[in-house]
């Protein structure tokens, strides 16, 4: 596998700190951080080394999230057409009692699309949903740089040629909207 060093030019590299706002339990507004970076590889890693370059080849994007003590996270899918946004994956499965890495990973290949959140270095401590679409092709496309804690879009469509236009250039992506393709924005929310 070729690997190649992560940079501001890349069309598929995150590297971000966000910021966001979470509800304590006495209705007071806090302010909070998450500082997300991102690799891309075909498969995952068997050997739980850390990633710190994006690989060339394959279907999958991998993001390191730091969770902060009393934090959980909760990954949101929002319909681009509807913005009706839905939690796919959360990390109650771990205690918030302690900071912790966490590792996101967007995986498509064919028609289906996976998204799972587990603790790093451990497969037991995960929360993972599987979708099939009902269009012929999937893509999961990392945006190339984080806005309000939003990672990117997974594109399903009947024609790879309008998932190709919108990974060679995601502003296109508005070109599409009115298509019968569909697009669900991906983010990080903090509670």
């Amino acid at each position: 596998m070729k690997k190649i060093s992560l940079s501001i030019s890349a069309l598929l590299v995150l590297v971000a700190i966000g910021g966001c706002t979470s509800r304590n339990n006495n209705n007071e507004t806090s302010s909070s951080s998450i500082k997300v970076s991102a690799t891309s590889d075909s498969a995952t890693n068997p050997t739980g080394d850390s990633i710190d370059s994006m690989r060339t080849d394959g279907d999958n994007s991998r993001f390191k999230v730091e969770q902060k003590a009393g934090q959980s996270i909760h990954i949101m899918s929002t319909n681009l057409k509807t913005e009706e946004a839905t939690e796919i994956v959360n990390s109650e499965f771990v205690s918030n009692s302690q900071s912790r890495e966490l590792e996101l990973i967007f995986t498509t290949q064919n028609n289906k699309f996976e998204v799972s959140l587990s603790a790093s270095g451990s497969e037991e401590l995960s929360d993972t949903n599987t979708f099939t679409a009902d269009q012929k092709y999937v893509a999961f496309i990392p945006y190339s740089s984080e806005e309000k804690n939003k990672l990117g879009v997974f594109v399903m469509s009947n024609d790879q040629k309008i998932i190709t236009d919108i990974k060679n250039d995601l502003d296109n992506i508005t070109n599409y909207i009115e298509s019968d393709s569909d697009f669900y924005e991906q983010s990080i929310e903090v509670k």
